[in-house]
């Protein structure tokens, strides 16, 4: 069979390179940003990729190794294309905005669905046990349709119990609503929430940061829970029991500086145990109300389309898209502490801060601290 002429693109370098055993999402997002970019990396040969900051001959080895690997990850694309099936590498500007501040993200997700929800204003994540109650499904339902007037995408796992409940919620107040799989995005698991995941492409969509064809393994899903975390502004746990994929997704979530909420149970209640475990732990904070959620994200009403920030997100370039992820992420930020995390000199972040500020988008306050306007 005579294979088609490869047309190079990012989406097809990440691919090739994570083929590599020893190359993860780490090594490939920081041999890019050496290198200035996927596609110079690629073309460089062994004496160029040693002469760059930090890469010894074994990195330049592997990296040289993707070349073999561009023929499979151009019928991985063909495939996706072929099933209405998007990769997004880090750099393209449809990547998921709160993404692209942590270092362990993948460097390249498949995506079903209505990419303007990746760009979502807010969002909210909503977690639980797999074996809900129908108190847990009803209180599910009720949080979602309190904050629907806000306006926030919905995010979880597509799993049975509180996961579906959330997504299903979303869908009946007509909110975006995205899930995050723990298998490749061409097969929906479990097969009977088919309908609910077709019905979720219209304003959200599903997520996943494994090839087509990866089976629904045990050890994929601590690996989904931490993209849910991720993704979410703030992330609410409504029935768990002690151990499970809730509290995972919970305890990566305060790992990563997120608001946690945990709605308490009696402490005999066996599917009240986890809420109730990260609420004595400081981990969660005791929901009580939805009202809760809005103040403390401070939500406002807004006239305005929901996704008309993140169209304008979209038009910044990629520099100006880190600097407003980032911020979002960890609010009063310092200059020389967006210069480490961005891994540039401050005249570098200067210039695009100013191009923000005059947009509206970023303040600056005293002491070379930036923030969210």
């Amino acid at each position: 069979m005579i294979m088609k002429k490869i047309i190079y693109h990012d989406e097809l370098y990440v691919r090739a390179l994570q083929r590599v055993s020893g190359l993860g999402n780490r090594s490939i997002r920081q041999l890019a940003r050496i290198a200035n970019g996927l596609e110079a990396m690629y073309s460089m040969n062994f004496k160029q990729l040693t002469a760059l900051d930090g890469v010894m001959p074994k990195l330049a080895e592997l990296v040289l190794s993707a070349h073999s690997e561009m023929e499979n990850a151009q019928r991985e694309f063909d495939y996706c294309t072929k099933n209405s099936i998007e990769m997004l590498a880090f750099n393209n500007q449809y990547y998921p905005q709160r993404l692209r501040v942590f270092d362990d993200a993948p460097v390249v997700v498949f995506w079903r669905g209505n990419k303007s929800s990746l760009q979502q204003d807010r969002t909210i994540g909503v977690v639980g046990t797999r074996a809900a109650t129908d108190y847990g499904r009803r209180h599910t339902q009720s949080l979602i349709e309190k904050w629907q007037p806000f306006g926030p995408a919905v995010i979880s796992g597509l799993a049975y119990g509180i996961d579906v409940a959330a997504h299903q919620a979303a869908l009946n107040f007509q909110l975006p609503t995205i899930g995050v799989m723990g298998n490749g995005i061409d097969k929906v698991y479990p097969s009977m929430h088919r309908r609910v995941a077709d019905e979720m492409l219209e304003m959200g969509g599903l997520l996943s940061e494994f090839p087509p064809g990866t089976k629904p393994d045990r050890q994929n899903f601590p690996m989904r829970n931490r993209i849910v975390a991720m993704l979410s502004d703030a992330l609410v746990v409504v029935e768990a029991a002690e151990r499970g994929g809730a509290l995972i997704t919970a305890n990566m979530a305060f790992d990563y500086n997120k608001e946690v909420y945990a709605v308490p149970g009696k402490p005999s209640d066996r599917l009240s145990m986890g809420c109730n475990k990260l609420i004595a732990e400081n981990k969660a904070i005791l929901l009580y109300s939805p009202q809760q959620v809005v103040d403390d994200l401070r939500w406002q009403k807004s006239s305005r389309p929901r996704l008309q920030q993140g169209q304008l997100f979209l038009e910044l370039d990629p520099l100006s898209q880190e600097i407003i992820a980032l911020l979002s992420d960890h609010p009063k930020t310092p200059l020389e502490e967006l210069c480490s995390k961005l891994n540039k000199r401050p005249s570098e972040l200067l210039g695009p801060l100013l191009e923000l500020e005059l947009k509206g988008l970023v303040c600056s306050l005293p002491g070379n601290t930036f923030v969210i306007s």
